[in-house]
């Protein structure tokens, strides 16, 4: 009984210090930013995109004429030769930066090539056949100078993935990351209007940035905690 109470204790201790140390690092729970790519998530992306932000509504759209495809690990393509589609709509955000209304993401597949690795391994398919959709979660507008990191003209956007054929490889979020550069630079503020010209990558499953997972941390200590005062 003491042995098992000691453990517990030191669990405790251990978690409670990595999601302390986690949340002082950090100070919004999300998916964003999303940090770099990693080599199990799936992605694939948009060579141009264009769109706006008009009072405080963001709208997104793409097409791609060959569709490069990444499944998992690896970095060559596992599927290709398929056309793709990208319509953002609708998503409210506010002054300040928050979701104030999901509205919708849908990538719809154009043409492809039947017979070909994509067809048969999701098919039959047809052409318009909803590849992704889902609704926006949580947007980071970085908007600045130095490129490489936090600040290089990047609009990031999760969103929760509802459906489509590609929904069980990109997890249930998934991260459309925006260079804006192209378009003349991205502000750093949603305080005013302004365009989207650039190239799309969309990545899943998205990865909880670290203070949802400290959160994660603080329910398991919870639940150590409660075992040892019934033990005790």
């Amino acid at each position: 009984m003491i042995g098992a109470t000691w453990v517990r204790a030191h669990q405790c201790f251990f978690l409670g210090f990595l999601s302390l140390c986690i949340l002082g690092n950090t100070a919004n729970a999300g998916f964003l930013p999303s940090g770099p790519e990693l080599d199990e998530q799936s992605d694939f992306a948009f060579p141009s995109v264009t769109g706006d932000f008009t009072s405080n509504v963001l709208t997104v759209n793409g097409f791609n004429a060959n569709t490069q495809l990444d499944i998992g690990p690896g970095t060559s393509a596992d599927h290709s030769l398929f056309q793709s589609t990208l319509a953002v709509t609708g998503v409210g955000i506010d002054n300040a930066g928050a979701v104030t209304a999901g509205g919708s993401v849908l990538v719809t597949l154009g043409g492809f090539f039947p017979g070909g690795t994509f067809d048969t391994t999701y098919g039959p398919l047809t052409a318009g056949d909803i590849l992704l959709s889902g609704t926006v979660v949580e947007v980071l507008l970085d908007g600045g100078p130095s490129p490489g990191g936090v600040g290089d003209d990047n609009l990031e956007v999760a969103f929760q993935v509802t459906g489509g054929l590609l929904a069980g490889d990109f997890g249930s979020t998934s991260v459309m990351k925006i260079n804006g550069a192209s378009g003349g630079g991205l502000p750093s503020n949603w305080s005013g209007d302004y365009s989207i010209g650039g190239t799309l990558d969309i990545i899943g499953p998205a990865v909880p940035e670290p203070s949802s997972i400290a959160l994660g941390l603080l329910g398991t200590l919870f639940v150590l905690t409660r075992g040892s005062r019934r033990d005790s």
